[in-house]
């Protein structure tokens, strides 16, 4: 789960939570609250940030908020508001401030993301650059709709989003 994720993040950088409390501003109590799977998701993340970490769902684009991501996958799965409400025991109305990335506890966001048999996921910079690059580049790629003598100015830009790809894959095999 996210809060054994996070906690394990701490142990293993030999982080205290004074430290924490430094470095990304919060107070001890949520700090700790975060840790522990309780507080706010706007702690999640400035702490998840201070790990050089992202709060991700699995499958995901990263680049996109994580209220985006959650609908995204709702939707997918061709599962309503109602019937995510019902099996997760959360408002409809917290749903929706969710999907639009208010803040909100994060035990309730959890319970939503079960309830759409997904789950949260911490990833580093590294994998966060690498996915994302790819991403782009895919875009990037599948928007290619111009006449084939036009590629032939086209390949500097090619490289060019190459490269990209290249430096996020050395910066991920250094850092995983």
């Amino acid at each position: 789960m996210l809060s054994a994720q996070l906690e394990a993040l701490r142990k293993a950088r030999g982080y205290h939570y004074s430290d924490l409390v430094e470095m990304t501003g919060l107070c001890t109590q949520a700090v700790v609250a975060v840790h522990r799977g309780r507080g706010m998701t706007d702690s999640l993340n400035k702490i998840a940030k201070a790990y050089y970490h992202y709060v991700v769902i699995p499958g995901q684009r990263p680049d996109v908020p994580l209220g985006a991501q959650l609908r995204a996958h709702r939707l997918a799965n061709g599962i309503s508001l109602r019937s995510a409400s019902e099996s997760s025991g959360v408002a409809v109305k917290t749903i929706e401030r969710i999907e639009r990335g208010e803040v909100c506890y994060v035990g309730v966001v959890v319970a939503y993301t079960e309830a759409i048999a997904t789950t949260l996921t911490l990833i580093d910079q590294g994998e966060y650059e690498y996915r994302r690059t790819r991403a782009e580049l895919a875009d990037w790629e599948s928007s290619r709709t111009l006449p084939a003598d036009v590629w032939l100015y086209d390949d500097a830009l090619t490289v060019h989003m190459q490269r990209r790809v290249d430096r996020a894959d050395r910066w991920r095999g250094r850092h995983v």
